[in-house]
């Protein structure tokens, strides 16, 4: 049975008759305004919460993943009532805790959700294993909890694809008919090359794939000119259905050091709108003129006037930096130039990185944002905030210079949802438990411009900075985990370093490939251009480790985004971040053997 802890960190004591600002937790909701949820069992429980949605009568539907007895993911979906209590009424003891893969040693998870007007819950997510690497999973639950005999095979529909080593359904929408739009990435292996390749597909409302779209109810969507070359990652994070029902995707591709991405398909037939951006999609990074940055777009919102708005994170030199939202035209992809600084807006909260992993708007236009921040001990923290819907620029009236931290380290916000009440409902998670907080929100706030900051990224160059020196990994080669984040207690290979002061250290997983000298660098291959040969390296992934000031050491799984690294060889790069500082670049080589 699960227990509920209370997030005693959210608690404010008020008088009942003082009204709390915007921002606030809301005292209503679970102990203080959050619950922290473990659900996990087996030896190393753990849990997540991906994604959430409100029913019409307030109880709150997120899903996710729970550890089962043998230590694998699986399934989550849970209901909440209003006021933070499982739901009796749905699952056992409100919540559904399940193992959707088929063949031996299966993992499963939730990722996206969405609610039918009947009260019936969709799910986007994965289930493969070791005889069985699975597709695009949809499932549908009945209100009560159970899967939904009448859609797909036993309330479960899957798109498969061929031979994918990862299919991951990671955003999902419903059309106004029925019909189910799934995006998401899948892994492939083609004779010993590795790449990526995103995904857009299409049910029937009965769970059979749409064979008016794509080919068979699947679009395979190209983001780079190398779409089956070593070293291409790309991915697509959130999906948004246009009132004509044209379909807009955002991810990043991440051929180079890391673009975000936005594109934009035809509803009829899976094709790309060629009047969007450049043949139906739009690359860029957010730090256009600084070397080895880039971004990914983690959330996309639609503005009721058509334009686009995205969310997520930017880096520059392989580290962490601030969110950021761009505006774009609904006409061309074009940035919305009247919003930020040139169509961007960056926000930093906390004193190093800032991350955005959902966003949604209010009935009046302010941007809500759910995520994480870096507080001063360099520990990720849940993060809510709201932004000017004209500017884009923090709104101060909303928490604390617009955000609103919890006092929980190493947890993040997922997936926010807003009521109609204006109360903002987020998931996550904090350690290994799901976490699921209420704050208040205002919808009477103003959304035209108001005085503040001009907005834009905020550089600062402290005295001082971080070093990292001695990087070591033993052994040089082993054999990435089969499940897992990327750093573990035991399993793997052991990173060992120093740093010279208490900071964050950034590890960048880099994976060679081909390229032609242009200059001073070695670049990518372009069709019918010569040069001479070289290789560069290509940004796989990063993670990061909180530094105590001397040796540090941690085991590397070989697993970076809760994905297996493919074998070959690879070089792990090292830098330590300080307040918004980067300290220099330090690396070394491994290589993920086979088995």
């Amino acid at each position: 049975m699960a227990v509920i802890v209370a997030a005693s960190t959210f608690l404010i004591a008020a008088p009942a008759a003082l009204a709390l600002p915007p921002g606030s937790p809301d005292p209503t909701f679970g102990n203080g305004g959050s619950t922290v949820i473990p659900l996990g069992t087996g030896a190393d429980p753990s849990a997540a919460a991906r994604a959430v949605a409100i029913q019409p009568d307030g109880k709150i539907v997120f899903v996710g993943y729970a550890t089962d007895n043998s230590g694998s993911n699986s399934l989550l979906v849970g209901r909440l009532d209003p006021s933070g209590n499982f739901d009796p009424t749905f699952g056992h003891g409100g919540k559904v805790v399940v193992q959707i893969a088929t063949g031996a040693h299966g993992f499963s998870g939730g990722w996206s959700v969405a609610l039918q007007p009947d009260g019936k819950i969709l799910v986007g997510g994965d289930a493969f294993s070791d005889t069985d690497h699975g597709g695009f999973v949809v499932a549908r639950l009945t209100p009560e909890g159970t899967f939904d005999s009448s859609f797909g095979e036993d309330g479960r529909a899957s798109l498969k694809l061929t031979s994918p080593d990862l299919p991951v359904a990671q955003a999902l929408a419903l059309q106004e008919d029925g019909r189910i739009v799934v995006g998401g990435t899948a892994v492939y292996s083609d004779s010993g090359r590795g790449f990526d390749e995103v995904m857009v597909g299409r049910l029937n409302a009965t769970g059979t794939p749409d064979e008016s779209f794509g080919d068979g109810g699947k679009a395979l969507v190209q983001l780079d000119d190398h779409p089956t070359s070593d070293g291409v990652y790309s991915e697509i994070h959130s999906v948004a259905i246009q009132p004509d029902h044209k379909i807009v995707i955002a991810g990043f591709e991440g051929a180079s050091s890391g673009d975000v991405v936005v594109g934009r398909l035809s509803g009829v037939d899976g094709s790309f709108d060629s009047t969007f951006g450049n043949g139906g999609t739009k690359l860029y990074q957010p730090f256009p003129n600084v070397d080895n940055s880039g971004g990914v777009a983690e959330a996309v919102a639609l503005a009721p006037d058509g334009r686009i708005l995205l969310g997520g994170d930017a880096y520059s030199e392989g580290g962490v930096g601030p969110a950021f939202v761009a505006r774009l035209n609904s006409r061309d992809g074009s940035f919305d130039t009247a919003f930020g600084a040139g169509g961007q807006a960056f926000a930093t909260i906390g004193a190093s990185a800032t991350a955005i992993n959902d966003m949604a708007l209010t009935p009046n236009g302010q941007i809500v944002v759910g995520g994480s921040t870096t507080g001063a001990d360099n520990q990720s923290r849940f993060l809510v905030a709201r932004l000017n819907g004209a500017r884009g620029d923090l709104d101060p009236s909303f928490g604390s210079g617009g955000g609103f931290q919890s006092g929980l380290s190493s947890s993040q916000a997922a997936a926010i949802a807003i009521q109609p009440d204006g109360k903002i409902v987020a998931v996550g998670s904090t350690g290994d438990s799901v976490l699921v907080a209420r704050i208040l929100g205002d919808p009477s706030a103003d959304a035209g411009p108001t005085p503040g900051p001009e907005p834009g990224p905020r550089l600062q160059t402290p005295p001082d900075h971080a070093a990292i020196s001695a990087l070591a990994v033993s052994p040089r080669v082993f054999r990435a985990a089969a499940s897992g984040p990327a750093i573990a207690r035991s399993a793997g290979a052991r990173v060992a370093y120093s740093d010279s002061v208490a900071a964050k250290a950034t590890f960048t997983i880099l994976k060679p490939a081909r390229g032609v000298m242009r200059g001073h660098r070695c670049g990518k291959p372009r069709r019918h251009a010569r040069g001479r040969r070289c290789t560069r390296y290509l940004s796989v992934g990063h993670f990061a480790h909180v530094d105590l000031a001397g040796a540090n050491s941690f085991h590397f799984t070989g697993r970076i985004h809760r994905r297996k690294l493919r074998p070959g060889r690879y070089r792990l790069k090292a830098q330590a971040l300080l307040n918004t500082r980067l300290g220099p670049a330090v690396s070394t080589s491994f290589r993920i053997a086979r088995g």
